[in-house]
């Protein structure tokens, strides 16, 4: 089996199954369901570790959490690198938020991914979500959020990381009530899921290629065209992204191909000209998956991977797992497989496993 033979495989498994190889341990926040009410601002402060926080409104009236919280339909990933330079005037979204539609934030679970500032949690939370949740890998921006959760009468809190890869956790724990619920594909036209990640990083390709891979836990919670993706980022990196220009030539063939796997589309960008900082135009990419095309190449892609991991094909295994420079035991560890069972037919449960594994130690 080739190199790109084995890449393909694994990102087409990666798709349907995914684990961070970052770490945090989210905690709960809470907060106010009033649309109305400004999100308290930040001060400045420092910090070294990683962190995350959640926020789930309340019920005023009740003082008990929002029933709908229970029955969330919807999820939402923000992030973006550079709140300190957008400053606080959440106005400056506006234009982007009611794209995406306000719609498919009031009453839904958000998370935001590397909340800086809080800057994307403050403007979503004036139009209602259910919960948010935010996440902080780098805890020089910890004193801000703290901060919020001084400014919402102690209703909300912020918590560091511990271990890697815990994510998944989480996610499977927190919110397995989709864990049963697979999509068929007419359910595409009216996403039941939603992603909005907004980011600035060096390598564009290859943060959306791990996001990709890594936010999809199970295939009844990101999957078959349920989960419409939209991208926040500087113009120039839109504009890099979108004429396949990037920066990291490993990363290259690896969205190019994981974007015609998942059989996603690329979208009109936002008008830049209005909504934001002059001194950095943003731009907002949706990424639109198609659900017959994933759902007919799922089974398939899953097949072969059984396939060439099982007892006849064990050389091929060895050769996926040197050609990723995998140590197989680190790798059995993480997948939590024993040894003998390369020697047996493997399930496709282990080959999930044994896929995301690789794709774990590969972001490292």
């Amino acid at each position: 089996m080739q190199i790109q033979d084995a890449a393909l495989l694994l990102r087409t498994v990666s798709e349907s199954l995914g684990e961070l190889a970052t770490s945090f341990t989210p905690t709960e926040l809470h907060g106010t369901s009033d649309p109305t009410k400004p999100s308290a601002s930040n001060d400045n402060g420092s910090g070294d570790d990683s962190l995350s926080n959640s926020l789930v409104v309340k019920d005023d009236s009740t003082g008990t959490e929002d029933s709908k919280a229970a029955d969330i339909t919807s999820r939402i990933n923000l992030g973006y690198g550079h709140d300190e330079k957008l400053g606080n005037d959440l106005s400056l979204l506006t234009p982007y938020i009611e794209w995406i539609g306000v719609d498919n934030i009031c009453n839904k679970h958000v998370i935001s991914v590397n909340s800086n500032f809080g800057f994307w949690p403050r403007a979503l939370c004036d139009y209602n979500p259910t919960r948010v949740t935010a996440v902080e890998y780098d805890t020089k921006y910890h004193p801000y959020l703290e901060q919020m959760a001084e400014n919402s009468n102690g209703m909300m809190s912020v918590s560091t990381a511990e271990e890697a890869r815990t994510l998944r956790r989480y996610v499977t724990t927190n919110l397995s009530h989709f864990l049963d619920r697979v999509p068929s594909a007419t359910d595409h036209d009216k996403p039941s899921d939603l992603i909005v990640t907004a980011f600035s990083v060096q390598s564009q390709s290859r943060w959306i290629y791990q996001l990709l891979c890594d936010c999809i836990d199970r295939q009844g919670l990101f999957q078959y065209g349920a989960v419409p993706l939209y991208i926040f980022t500087p113009k120039d990196h839109a504009d890099q992204l979108l004429a396949n220009q990037h920066d990291d030539k490993w990363s290259q063939p690896y969205i190019t191909s994981f974007v015609k796997a998942a059989g996603a589309v690329r979208s009109t960008l936002v008008d830049t000209s209005v909504g934001c900082a002059k001194s950095l135009p943003m731009s907002l990419i949706h990424f639109q998956p198609h659900a017959e095309r994933r759902i007919q190449s799922s089974s398939k892609d899953l097949a072969q991977v059984q396939a060439a991991l099982s007892s006849k094909t064990r050389r091929p295994v060895s050769h996926i797992f040197k050609s990723f420079g995998v140590d197989v035991n680190e790798l059995l560890e993480m997948a939590e497989i024993e040894p003998d069972r390369l020697a047996k037919d493997l399930t496709i449960s282990d080959v999930d496993r044994i896929a995301m594994a690789v794709a774990a130690i590969r972001f490292e």
